[in-house]
């Protein structure tokens, strides 16, 4: 903040007396200005960085001079006193926001000279305007009114004198009075429409991209998202000729706003980031604080809490570091909001509370109905629903009064949800469509979507379930409209995750109709309604062919993307030093928002090259499987298919052959993961002895569970297929005991393990599978067999690194060591070594590549060579980031041939890129099955990220295993494999079985973590 020039300052009434003076955001710096009568001083200040207003007050205090024109922190401000009788007058010079590197301003009285007849008008029509301008700063309602006719009394004035460039300033301070203040939107565009009229014959200024910004803002305030879009499209070039970076960024937000309603959410963060970009460099705190909030709400759209509390969390700092309260209000809402969707309703309604007291000191009706809407929700979460509706129905009629369509639908929806009761459905529906109509009007997608899918839940209470299955379809081809114009496939995902109870919801009425009609097709239906829902984003990334899609994109982007790779591997480098020093370990806040921030900007870049591939633009989307082109493509008579679905109130499973398609009703998912939760945890440590028997019994209550209503199609075949869901796919289920035919409920003891009478493949989804075969049956094969990576050298205590002679120190090149040369857990796989001697000895000399121990470095496992071998297998340690799924990693070769640390990590967004033509990945390692789940998406981390890479199979381990087992299980494995000529699942399942037979290795710790995922033929 600047100083203030002291009050009694006195600037002396004289032709070319000037002084420069800086000046911080928010200041104000004050002069004395003795004036004769009858004199005219011509006054001017020079912006040097900072914009600021002139604002000239008589000895009575009455406001006679305003000057605002040169917007941005550039140009002059200047203005002529007319002083009819001699008195003081009082000069301020207000900063109201810095830019650029500058941080003042210069003062300078340019000429005095005796008042003429000519002086009399323009002084007249100045005393009009700032003593409208003084009235309106307050934005009291009242006071604004009573500023309306000083400003048509200026305007009236202005017009008289023929000044074009002032009567636009006039007409546009009238627009902003009656759309800040007055709420009268419809009147306001009709002045800002008047006022670009004018400067739109006159050259380019700030003045007129900031109107079509304005323009703008009206136009989507009142639902017309197009014309509003047209503004600022048109505003955003006037903006970066000008030069005025502020105006750039606030446009940017608009837009990125706009995009986000419009269902373009890539678009939208791609724009609200450029604005963050650009007020960061300029140092504008203030709009850094609204950009914040915007993109924080644009990450709650999402499926992004995290980052939107972040970004909630920094506007709301930087509102109360600036005193700003109309931001404070605006983020600590939506904060408010997001607290409440996450089930902290206490929370909510404190922050809300705070909330609202700033919406009524701040005195904006539509602010305040905003928060009420919010505040409603909270209480209903807590059980309040009479307070809840009270809150709702207010904020409607503040919404009905202010021509606020959208607000005003968001509120009809609200109020229809709560007011839902028995027979009062039909007045539900009509509340619910007036909603979905205001919705569509103001081109507002999401809400849309929601509306649709609240008047499904209406029609189901109707138990009238087909008119409920159109408007979900409607509603679910809007969403997924969305998720195909998210240009990453991260955000894709996210956004697919947050909806997966709209997925349930139509797979629940489906079924619901299949048991009342069971002939007529639903099952099916419901079925293709799943494949929907499930791993869309790893069946896009499966298509896309990376070698193509780079081909016409501009080397820079190319650079770039290589650059934050290198950037994101240095922080997780960091952040894994500072987790691995007790010192340090709480203390990674800072380094792991540098992180995500550099995720954000890998995202971003893969986007724009995305976006600028003339080869993904023409790249048409992967058809979702219908149960005929299941049960005519990827299936034989030997192969069944088993596909679960867990829903919060009941879960299914079909299953399908080449003949039929059988549907079974499940429990509810809290349930079967519960269990399934318990089966993982106990089968990981099914090797002690204590725990034998009550791993026994959680297998068969599960088996029993998930597997007892197939039995009969299961027994009729001899390979199955399982796309499971939830907690499920933390099970291997192979493992689980298979209940006899005909055996009854709950009986599954003394049974055997599904795997042992059957081949078990996994899949993120059946279409996975046909997209799998549509990237393999368009490429040659790999010339060459087995790569091998074995036996890396992990650890500072490794014999290995004590033979070295004069072995370096890890300090003599400490920016180059990796984390886990001092990673404690990570201890050498003593048995991977002769695994991959013996593999490499099935496999025979000359078509194998072997990179053992030093040589098992990361560039090793990224090297293009890999993409020339049929198998692939890497043995060496897995870690899962549940938080970051793309920072999921292989550990490779810590340590150099000399002793020296080198980077070892390579993380699953660097698998994506891989070019692999591999008939099969093995990946014999710790827990590589497991990843993060992403409802719909499934496990990501290491296993999707070899199939995106063109693997045809990866074979991977859902729990730590015994070293001693897992290499002996892999030695057999190939040799089924490479010498008995088997298929890789039937080669699998013939090692699970001889390695379950083995004494002292029956528990299925040491067989049952092994998982094929993908081709099954």
């Amino acid at each position: 903040m600047g100083r203030e020039v002291a009050a009694g300052t006195t600037l002396e009434p004289r032709a070319g007396n000037a002084l420069v003076r800086p000046l911080g955001e928010g200041a104000t710096d004050r002069y004395l200005l003795p004036a004769a009568a009858a004199t005219v001083v011509e006054l001017s200040i020079e912006q040097r960085g900072v914009d600021v207003e002139l604002a000239v007050f008589d000895g009575d205090g009455r406001a006679v001079l305003r000057r605002n024109r040169a917007l941005g922190g550039e140009g002059f401000e200047d203005g002529a006193l007319v002083s009819e009788a001699g008195t003081t007058y009082s000069l301020a010079v207000i900063a109201l926001a810095t830019s650029g590197s500058g941080s003042g301003y210069r003062l300078a009285i340019d000429a005095v000279r005796p008042v003429t007849p000519a002086d009399r008008v323009p002084a007249a029509a100045e005393r009009s305007f700032a003593a409208a301008e003084h009235l309106a700063e307050s934005l009291d309602k009242e006071s604004c009114r009573r500023a309306v006719p000083l400003y048509l009394g200026a305007l009236e004035l202005v017009r008289e004198l023929g000044d074009a460039a002032r009567e636009a300033e006039v007409l546009q301070q009238l627009g902003w009075v009656h759309r800040k203040c007055l709420e009268e939107r419809r009147r306001a565009l009709d002045y800002y429409a008047a006022a670009l009229e004018l400067l739109e014959r006159q050259p380019a200024s700030r003045r007129q991209s900031s109107l079509l910004n304005n323009i703008g803002r009206m136009h989507h305030e009142l639902g017309e998202m197009e014309l509003a879009v047209d503004s600022w499209r048109r505003a955003l070039p006037l903006k970066r000729e000008l030069g005025d970076r502020l105006g750039e960024a606030s446009t940017l937000g608009n837009l990125g706003m706009a995009s986000r309603y419009l269902g373009n959410l890539q678009e939208a963060l791609a724009f609200d980031d450029q604005a963050l970009d650009v007020l960061r460099a300029a140092g504008a705190r203030l709009l850094e604080g609204r950009a914040l909030n915007n993109r924080g709400r644009l990450y709650d759209t999402l499926g992004m809490p995290d980052q939107a509390v972040v970004d909630l969390e920094g506007a709301v700092a930087i509102a109360e570091e600036l005193d700003d309260r109309p931001l404070q209000a605006a983020a600590l809402t939506a904060l408010g909001r997001l607290r409440e969707q996450r089930g902290e309703p206490a929370l909510a309604l404190e922050i809300l509370g705070r909330a609202r007291k700033l919406r009524v000191e701040v005195g904006s009706d539509r602010g305040r109905a905003v928060t009420m809407l919010a505040l409603a929700a909270a209480h209903e979460q807590v059980g309040d629903s009479q307070r809840a509706l009270e809150l709702d129905r207010e904020a409607l009629a503040l919404f009905t009064h202010l021509e606020a369509p959208r607000d005003e639908a968001a509120a009809l929806a609200a109020i229809a949800r709560l007011s839902a009761a028995p027979g009062s459905a039909s007045e539900t529906a009509e509340m619910l469509g007036k909603a979905l109509g205001l919705f569509r009007q103001v081109r507002d997608v999401h809400g849309e979507i929601e509306t649709l899918f609240a008047l499904a839940a209406v029609e189901r209470r109707r138990e009238r379930p087909r008119e409920a299955v159109e408007l979900m379809e409607t509603a679910l081809q809007s969403l997924e409209g969305v998720r195909s114009r998210a240009a990453t496939f991260d955000l894709s995902s996210r956004y697919l995750a947050q909806r997966q109870s709209h997925y349930d919801a139509y797979v629940d009425v489906l079924m619901d109709l299949h048991r009342a009609h069971p002939g007529a097709g639903y099952a099916a239906r419901a079925l293709e309604i799943n494949e929907r829902s499930r791993a869309r984003a790893l069946v896009d990334l499966m298509a896309t062919n990376r070698d193509l899609l780079r081909r016409d994109v501009a080397p820079e982007l190319s650079a770039r993307e290589r650059e934050i790779e290198q950037r994101l591997a240095s922080l997780e480098r960091q952040r894994l030093e500072m987790l691995a020093s007790p010192s340090t370990a709480g203390r990674t806040a800072a380094l792991e928002a540098r992180l995500d921030e550099a995720l954000r900007d890998l995202h971003a870049i893969q986007a724009r090259i995305r976006g600028q591939s003339a080869r993904y633009a023409r790249l048409v989307e992967p058809s979702i499987l219908g149960v005929e082109q299941i049960q005519r493509t990827l299936l034989d008579d030997d192969t069944l298919l088993l596909e679960y679905r867990l829903g919060a109130e009941r879960s299914h499973l079909w299953a399908v052959t080449t003949r039929a398609l059988t549907a079974f009703e499940l429990p509810r998912r809290s349930e079967i993961e519960s269990l399934a939760g318990r089966v993982h945890e106990l089968a990981r440590e099914s090797h002690r002895r204590e725990l034998r028997g009550p791993t026994e019994l959680a297998l068969e209550e599960l088996g029993t569970l998930v597997l007892g209503p197939v039995v009969e199609e299961v027994s009729r075949h001899r390979r199955v297929l399982i796309v499971a869901d939830g907690a499920l796919q933390y099970v291997p289920l192979g493992v689980l005991p298979v209940p006899a035919v005909g055996a009854r409920s709950g009986e599954a003891e003394g049974a055997g393990p599904l795997l042992a009478e059957h081949e078990i493949i996994g899949l993120p989804s059946a279409s996975t599978l046909a997209v799998l075969r549509e990237v393999v049956a368009g490429r040659s094969p790999a010339p060459r067999l087995l790569a091998v990576l074995a036996d890396p050298v992990l650890d500072a205590a490794d014999p290995r690194l004590a033979a070295i002679p004069e072995r370096a120190q890890p300090g003599e090149d400490p920016g180059s060591a990796g984390p886990a040369a001092r990673h404690p857990a990570l201890r050498r796989l003593t048995h991977s070594r002769r695994e991959a001697e013996a593999i490499l000895e099935l496999a025979g000399a000359g078509l194998s590549f072997a990179a053992l121990g030093f040589g098992a470095t990361r560039e090793a496992a990224l090297s293009p060579e890999l993409g020339r071998y049929r198998i692939v297998h890497l043995a060496t340690h897995g870690e899962l980031d549940v938080e970051r799924p793309e920072l999921s990693r292989l550990v490779f070769s810590t340590f150099d041939e000399r002793g020296r640390p080198r980077q070892g990590a390579v993380y699953a967004h660097e698998v994506y890129d891989l070019d692999l033509a591999a008939e099969l990945v093995v990946l014999s390692a710790c827990e590589t099955a497991l990843g993060t789940e992403v409802r719909g998406e499934g496990l990501v981390g290491l296993t999707h990220a070899f199939l995106q890479a063109g693997a045809e199979r990866v074979l991977v381990s859902a729990w730590r295993v015994d070293d001693r087992a897992t290499a002996e299980l892999m030695r057999r494995f190939y040799r089924h494999l490479l010498v008995d000529r088997l298929r890789p699942p039937q080669a699998l399942w013939r090692a699970q079985l001889s390695v379950r037979e083995t004494p002292g290795w029956q528990a299925p710790y040491f067989w049952g973590g092994f998982v094929l995922q993908g081709e099954w033929r």
